[in-house]
């Protein structure tokens, strides 16, 4: 690991609110912040599947009363985190009066790092990154990067939308002065995982199994305060190059908590920060998003132990699917208030912002 250069934290926000959208066991956050002068910023993370698009445009204009998203993350090329972000970006190119506009895209292309190597030296450099890109192809023919270049070369003012790769050790990894950081993946960890998105999937398939409903969901917990599980320690970790490759960044508002969203991230994914600082700093968040939806794959015990957060949010349909019960209980035991979106339905956290109507207090599991 290496030694990461500070970046200037000069953006002023007190004020801020996150909803999580229930999409059944797909991924959809908004993070709405105000800075010093009051102005709103909107953060999509993650649109859900194709058929969720509709529900996440909806919800931003009537719950936010705008048109416009500043910042929209494609954490990895799995169809229930990229397939509302197609069907947002979609509806740009189609109906550019009625859309909700996307200002800035961050999604990395496998297709820029991928060439011809001595297994494919039949095949071109372009045939190469055209079946790399392959990996943002839905099952009805749509494909994200194909669709951003289609509104790229449209006529429609909104065509101006900036999309860009996004690295924890390539240039400028920050948005908002410093309130969004990206800590993963560094870029030779993502072309690692994309030299095996191309020989082992080609479809949107995990190699993750989704039964974990007959977890033994017992936590023991030593004199220390930490965690112990028989059903994490002996969970095969996710083998996924999708998910590994998630993108990992935190949300730092200037009351100095931190929000740790990981998309669909595992084990290696953190093994292989580039900056041991980053990972330093993940000790004792303050809020975290379930990796993988919760998975026992997905989540260690050390893991646990290191982030420790206050409150942790996740997505599933039900506890199987992907949710393990030994996950949620051994959050819990380090202190941890766990909510859930099959429990739940869509929630709402906020700090500072005026209250909403139709909303209750979400109950932990």
């Amino acid at each position: 690991m290496y030694t990461k250069q500070n970046i200037r934290e000069d953006m002023i926000t007190h004020k801020y609110e996150i909803d999580m959208l229930d999409v059944d066991d797909a991924d959809a956050f908004l993070i709405r912040f105000y800075d010093e002068s009051d102005t709103p910023y909107v953060i999509l993370v993650d649109g859900g599947r194709y058929t969720d698009g509709e529900k996440v445009h909806k919800f931003i204009r009537q719950q936010y009363n705008t048109y416009t998203i500043d910042l929209a993350i494609c954490t990895h090329c799995d169809d229930d985190h990229y397939g509302g972000l197609l069907w947002l970006v979609e509806n740009m190119k189609d109906n550019p009066r009625s859309s909700v506009d996307i200002k800035e895209l961050w999604v990395n292309d496998p297709g820029l790092h991928s060439w011809a190597n001595d297994y494919e030296r039949r095949r071109s450099d372009a045939a190469v990154q055209k079946q790399a890109r392959s990996v943002y192809t839905l099952q009805n023919g749509k494909n994200l990067l194909t669709t951003i270049e289609e509104l790229k070369n449209s006529n429609n003012a909104n065509k101006g939308m900036l999309v860009k790769e996004i690295f924890s050790d390539q240039g400028d990894y920050s948005a908002f002065e410093g309130i969004i950081e990206v800590i993963g993946p560094s870029l030779s960890y993502y072309e690692e995982k994309v030299l095996n998105f191309r020989h082992s999937m080609k479809s949107n398939k995990t190699t993750s199994s989704a039964n974990d409903s007959d977890d033994d969901d017992t936590i023991s917990i030593d004199d220390a305060g930490s965690v112990n599980s028989k059903t994490l320690n002996e969970a095969t970790p996710d083998d996924s190059q999708h998910n590994l490759s998630s993108i990992i960044f935190l949300f730092k508002p200037s009351n100095g908590k931190k929000y740790l969203f990981t998309g669909d991230a595992g084990e290696e994914s953190f093994e292989k920060l580039a900056y041991e600082s980053d990972w330093n700093r993940l000790k004792n968040i303050d809020w975290l998003k379930l990796p993988h939806h919760g998975s026992k794959r997905n989540i260690t015990c050390s893991m646990i132990n290191h982030f420790r957060p206050k409150i942790v949010y996740g997505t599933s349909k039900c506890y199987g699917t992907w949710v393990s019960k030994a996950v949620i209980n051994a959050f819990k035991q380090v202190g941890a208030y766990v909510y859930l979106t099959n429990v739940n339905g869509s929630m709402w956290s906020q700090m500072g912002t005026a209250e909403r109507e139709g909303y209750s207090t979400a109950k932990p599991v």
